[in-house]
């Protein structure tokens, strides 16, 4: 049986739900699309923007390479034209080089033509008349000759040829003999008394003498040796460099004991390293001139009247012999500026000559 509807009931249509699903779609999609316009309107601004930005950064760093390349093409000019003058500076010198040996050759020439027109020379190590034990060449001392008929060699034995430094002298002063004579400057000076004795030409006569207050001499017999004598000499030289540096230094004296020598020497060789101490002779030297050269601890000499010494022994000296020669060798000391000058002067009466040699020469 079937039953009918209900009086009032609407009945669904199938129809009107479908309408509705469609309406409802078409405006979800127009909602949709005015988003999408609404974002893109929002959005593509911001876009433009950055790009822009990117647009000008490319612009500047374009600038900044443009910058930086021409800055980079000065300075490759720059040292291209560096290198141009560097290159020509080359050749010039290229040329004075090629110059200089060309001059060079030359010279070797004449040094080898003249080589071959002079005699030779004999060695002085060959022909000494002394064989001396020592390191290194003592057979050159430059300006330095050993020469002479009658040789007289004059050793300083004064305290002050133990040091350079006064403090030393004075603590070596007062020290042992065998100290004394193992001194660097005292050892100097013996070695420099042995080369020149080493050197006297064979044909020669010699006397070795040491001054201090007195003079000694040390020759066999107080007589001239022969060079060819060396055993005499040879003791002459021992006794001579063994002394122990003790007192002052009177040059006059000693002077006056040279050039009473008989026969005189036609040269002397003296080595010493200062200006005197004493005075030869005090009775004909002003004694009042004489008490105000000393310093108040009456043991040191004031440099004023040191040089009125020197001066004094040394017009003595070439009035009772001037033609002699003197050949002076100055070891150093402090405080005595004026002794290189006066010794100067004292070897270059006759053309002798002054040496200061290095230390450790020979």
């Amino acid at each position: 049986m079937r039953l009918k509807p209900a009086a009032g009931r609407r009945q669904l249509n199938p129809f009107s739900l479908a309408f509705l699903d469609i309406m409802s779609c078409g405006l979800g999609a127009v909602i949709l699309v005015f988003l999408l316009i609404k974002h893109a309107d929002e959005t593509v601004p911001r876009t433009q923007g950055v790009i822009v930005a990117d647009i000008e950064i490319e612009r500047a760093t374009a600038e900044g390479l443009r910058d930086r390349k021409s800055t980079l093409e000065a300075t490759l000019a720059d040292r291209a034209r560096a290198r141009a003058e560097i290159d020509a500076e080359i050749d010039q010198a290229r040329a004075a080089t090629a110059e200089a040996e060309r001059a060079l050759a030359d010279i070797s020439a004449e040094i080898a033509d003249v080589r071959a027109d002079t005699p030779a020379v004999p060695d002085d190590a060959a022909n000494a008349v002394l064989n001396i034990e020592a390191e290194g060449n003592r057979n050159y001392l430059i300006g330095l000759k050993v020469e002479g008929q009658r040789i007289a060699i004059l050793l300083d034995t004064s305290a002050s040829m133990l040091a350079e430094r006064i403090v030393d002298i004075l603590r070596l002063r007062n020290s042992s003999p065998a100290t004394q004579r193992t001194a660097p400057k005292w050892a100097w000076g013996r070695n420099v008394t042995e080369w020149l004795a080493a050197r006297v030409p064979s044909r020669s006569d010699v006397r070795v003498m040491t001054f201090s207050t007195d003079t000694v001499d040390h020759s066999a017999g107080r007589r001239w040796m022969s060079a060819r004598a060396t055993p005499e000499l040879s003791a002459a030289v021992a006794s001579a460099i063994n002394t122990a540096p003790l007192g002052g230094t009177n040059l006059e004296q000693a002077l006056d004991a040279v050039a009473a020598l008989s026969p005189a020497p036609d040269t002397v060789y003296l080595i010493t390293d200062g200006l005197p101490t004493l005075h030869g002779d005090i009775g004909t030297f002003d004694l009042d001139n004489i008490t105000s050269c000393f310093r108040s601890n009456r043991n040191t000499v004031t440099p004023k009247c040191r040089g009125e010494f020197f001066t004094r022994a040394m017009k003595k000296f070439y009035r009772r012999a001037p033609d002699m020669k003197v050949n002076v060798v100055l070891l150093p000391i402090e405080g005595d500026p004026e002794a290189a000058m006066a010794y100067w002067l004292l070897a270059n009466q006759n053309g002798g000559t002054l040496l200061s040699p290095r230390e450790g020469w020979p």
